[in-house]
């Protein structure tokens, strides 16, 4: 993400997930200066392993403070495409039974 004007001073942009059950982002805030509020910085989404096989959503937050940039805010909308499968487990592992033999 960058920014799209010059800024009067340092703008902090804070990030954060809107479920960290979900997915977390990092790093938690970036910061630009009049030098490079047009540079491109990275925001990292990663999906949260879990224990369901259930696709999630969330949105990551962010909002920035600092050098005419107060109050800016804006939203990104995550899908987290679950990784796990749905099975059936069965225990023991190799069934057996006992019977009478004639």
């Amino acid at each position: 993400m960058s920014l799209a004007t010059l800024p009067t001073a340092a703008v902090t942009v804070s990030v954060s997930s809107g479920d960290t059950g979900a997915a977390t982002a990092s790093p938690a805030s970036l910061t630009f200066t009049t030098t490079n509020y047009g540079t491109a910085q990275t925001v990292t989404v990663t999906g949260v392993q879990d224990a369901d096989a259930a696709n999630e959503s969330t949105t990551v937050g962010l909002s920035a403070s600092g050098g005419d940039y107060a109050s800016v805010s804006a939203s990104v909308s995550v899908t987290v495409t679950d990784d796990d499968t749905r099975t059936v487990v069965v225990s023991p592992a190799s069934p057996t039974s006992r019977g009478r033999g004639t």
